[in-house]
């Protein structure tokens, strides 16, 4: 799939065509099972969590952050009816995260947009 934009003076781009089939571009393909989605939003958040110590008045005197499990959310392009919708519990990989795994944790109900089928799912990083 690739988007080609009119040629406008003076305007970046400046025309040809923008690839939008690869990750480098902001595409994700996520393989749950046997079952391949295209996705352009996967982008998980690696956040902390910030903790104080205070001391017997409740002024802080130290903090830190401890990591939490990578999590995130997107909207799966599901190809057709037929096709085997994910369920939570579900582990997967993308192309652009490696050999990361994922927990699918939710999957809400289908919708239509444009020509798509979409199903947006919340996942969290398989530690184990």
């Amino acid at each position: 799939m690739s988007i080609t934009y009119q040629t406008t003076p003076n305007v970046t781009p400046t025309g040809g065509t923008y690839n939008d089939g690869s990750s480098v571009y902001g595409s994700a393909v996520v393989t749950i099972g046997t079952t391949t989605f295209d996705t352009n939003d996967f982008t998980p958040d690696y956040d902390s969590a910030r903790k104080e110590l205070t001391n017997k008045f409740g002024i802080p005197k130290q903090a830190f952050a401890l990591p939490v499990t990578p999590n995130g959310n997107c909207n799966l392009q599901i190809a057709s009816n037929t096709t085997v919708l994910p369920q939570p519990g579900n582990t997967f990989t993308t192309d652009i995260t490696g050999s990361v795994s994922w927990f699918v944790d939710k999957v809400s109900l289908p919708y239509k947009k444009d020509d798509f089928l979409i199903i947006p799912i919340t996942y969290h990083q398989k530690l184990n």
